[in-house]
């Protein structure tokens, strides 16, 4: 199948491609002359198009003639999104560019559709203990104001993708992610680099938000992708939920690091309400229906199947740079 790939200089799209593109013939979609020439060293064809311009969206997504189409529209700062703000790009690709890119697929005949939404659209704060499924309600107002245009994006963009499905102009599935972690992930990176460093701070209150590690989003959408049914939604994420503040300790346990430095609800906020928000949310969420209806299992089902992975592979990472630049690892 040609696939295109919206979303391929990030590090969920980039992982897309890589697993990809050893079945599929992949284009990716790219604002960069210079990443599409990265892209062509690596094996894979690109086009280069902004998905917020309309008009070079379409013809990007004519050139690249897909017979579908990963839309993977993510920008947010490498160590993670921290304030509001950083989640200003993220929702303006979620709304015109997802608009852009599903009439630019509906016009060029692509079969189907799948794009990428994550579990917050399920609410921030304290939910329901229970797992949430597909068919639970979703959070249509956020928690402070600033926030509210993102979760806001995440229904426009939903419903774009479902409505198109429904009157049958083309295959649209939505994947909603869990919050993705991993050595391939800035996020984690940064957390590494803090706990090393004896700085990084979490909150007391702990809270529960499900995890999927990189890898296992990757194969997610994969099966979505092959064997999703149109106008559905399927969460991918791990088997158990946890907290922010357990991530962390995860993290440095594995490191051998000192345990981050826990402080009270307040002194979070001061360095990132948002950080804050996301540190005490009480989220759980079902990965029953992609594992029945796609064959899907995540390989890293918890935090610390996933952070065992990412630890060793950055462990690996930094002996390949002993070994060019020579000296102690551990410096």
């Amino acid at each position: 199948m040609r696939i295109l790939i919206a979303g391929i200089a990030g590090e969920l799209g980039s992982s897309v491609a890589n697993l990809l593109k050893h079945t599929h013939d992949v284009v990716g979609l790219t604002r960069s002359e210079a990443r599409a020439r990265e892209l062509e060293k690596r094996g894979m064809q690109a086009v280069v198009g902004d998905l917020l311009n309309e008009a070079a969206t379409a013809k990007a997504v004519a050139m690249a003639r897909p017979e579908a189409i990963v839309h993977v529209p993510i920008a947010l700062p490498e160590r993670g999104p921290m304030r509001p703000r950083d989640l200003t790009a993220t929702t303006r690709l979620r709304v015109a560019g997802t608009r852009h890119i599903l009439n630019a697929a509906i016009d060029n005949g692509v079969k189907r559709i799948v794009a990428e939404s994550i579990v917050a659209i399920y609410g921030y704060g304290d939910n329901n203990p229970q797992k949430l499924t597909e068919e639970s309600p979703t959070q249509t107002s956020a928690p402070f104001r600033s926030i509210q245009p993102a979760l806001d994006a995440l229904h426009v963009q939903e419903n774009m993708v479902l409505d198109a499905a429904r009157t049958g102009h083309i295959e649209g599935i939505v994947v909603r992610l869990g919050f993705y972690y991993g050595a391939g992930v800035g996020s984690t990176r940064f957390m590494v680099k803090l706990l090393r460093r004896g700085v990084m701070p979490v909150t007391r209150k702990r809270g529960a938000m499900p995890w999927i590690e990189l890898s296992d989003a990757s194969t997610g959408v994969a099966a979505t992708l092959e064997a999703g049914r149109s106008a559905e939604i399927y969460n991918i994420v791990g088997d158990q939920s946890a907290g922010l503040t357990d991530l962390a300790h995860e993290i440095a346990r594995q490191l051998g690091t000192r345990p981050p430095r826990e402080l009270p609800s307040w002194v979070i906020r001061l360095g990132g309400r948002y950080a804050a928000l996301m540190s005490e949310t009480q989220l759980h969420v079902s990965n029953e229906k992609a594992k029945r209806e796609l064959g899907w299992m995540p390989r890293y089902p918890t935090i610390k199947e996933g952070v065992a992975k990412a630890v060793a592979h950055l462990w690996l990472a930094s002996q390949r740079v002993v070994e060019i630049r020579g000296g102690n690892p551990a410096e």
